[in-house]
């Protein structure tokens, strides 16, 4: 099976050598989950369409502060590294990404970088503006468990991490502060309910996290669930519909019939339907029978309800195709 090609943001070496840096652990979760790593070095934000045309999925990577003036606030006494031409660059990435409706994973920068193309605002220091906070920028290596956070009910996150709790990995000293448009709440920090995960409800996937979960990726298999999500919403939405809006009101049909559920029906038709093209060449068996796949899990759970259906279009998306075609 073809991989989808996921574009990885990278940044300026802090040791300003004049080169680009990117941990090799970004690359490896990519592979791990599914996907084709390919970097994307900050650029002319004007060509951020023309980029996005050659990747079916979006990481944005951890790095330097994003400059506080893009969330018109000023400049905090403890504001980190700020590279501008990076801020402008992925900005308008993401933004391009958010039009086309591309999936997205946004870490720890990334994360807050998603919130700020949204307009929202950023805590620039959690130690001087948060109340009795924890330590969320500990001397510790990238793979240790710091603190743990509470995952919401009803979450994209929740659906595929299958936790309502989990220790994680922490180095960042800003976070998300008000929401940007469109963006919930899916995940807090449990000892001071500093925000850990944001996303997108109504999207093929945008997800952020304010952890790094690809530190693990030769540790521990808790957040390859993550990745994996990402390279199959990559392969069957970001590729498949995005070649082909007009068939996706097509492909709706099999679903409104089953579920009667004029929301619901929009998410899981645009995954039976790329699902069914990048198979056996069937335009309507396997739709159909992805749909009454959805309906047995969805069944059992709360339905009607619009998050209940996209939480269940994303952990079905994260099983192999073999299972879906099974």
């Amino acid at each position: 099976m073809r991989r989808p090609a996921v574009g990885i943001t990278i940044g300026p070496d802090e040791r300003g050598t004049g080169l680009y840096a990117l941990r090799q652990d970004y690359v490896r979760s990519v592979e791990n989950g599914g996907g084709l790593p390919v970097v994307l070095a900050p650029g002319r934000p004007e060509d951020a369409p023309d980029l996005l045309d050659r990747v079916q999925g979006l990481l944005l990577s951890g790095g330097s502060d994003v400059d506080p003036a893009l969330y018109g606030a000023h400049p905090h006494a403890s504001l980190g590294r700020v590279v501008r031409e990076r801020d402008d660059f992925e900005l308008a990435l993401c933004r391009a990404a958010l039009e086309r409706d591309l999936p997205i994973l946004a870490i720890c920068r990334g994360h807050q970088l998603l919130n700020v193309a949204t307009g929202g605002t950023l805590v620039q220091d959690i130690a001087s503006d948060v109340k009795e906070p924890l330590d969320h920028d500990p001397e510790s290596q990238r793979w240790e468990r710091t603190h743990e956070v509470d995952i919401l009910q009803r979450t994209r996150l929740r659906a595929i991490l299958g936790r309502e709790r989990m220790a994680v990995n922490s180095s960042h000293h800003q976070a998300v502060e008000s929401l940007g448009q469109g963006l919930t709440v899916s995940a807090v920090s449990r000892e001071d309910q500093v925000i850990e995960g944001i996303e997108m409800p109504g999207r093929r996937f945008v997800v952020g996290v304010q952890w790094h979960p690809e530190a693990f990726w030769d540790r521990a298999s808790d957040f390859l669930p993550l990745f994996r999500a990402l390279a199959e919403a990559s392969r069957w939405l970001g590729g498949a519909l995005r070649s082909n809006p007009d068939a996706a009101q097509a492909g709706a049909a099999p679903y409104l019939r089953l579920f009667g559920l004029a929301a619901g029906g929009v998410y899981l038709a645009r995954g039976a339907l790329a699902a069914a093209r990048h198979g056996a060449g069937n335009g309507q068996a396997q739709p159909i029978a992805l749909a009454r796949f959805f309906a047995e899990t969805l069944a059992t759970a709360a339905p009607g309800l619009k998050e209940t259906v996209v939480a269940g279009a994303d952990a079905t998306l994260a099983l192999s195709p073999e299972a879906l075609s099974a």
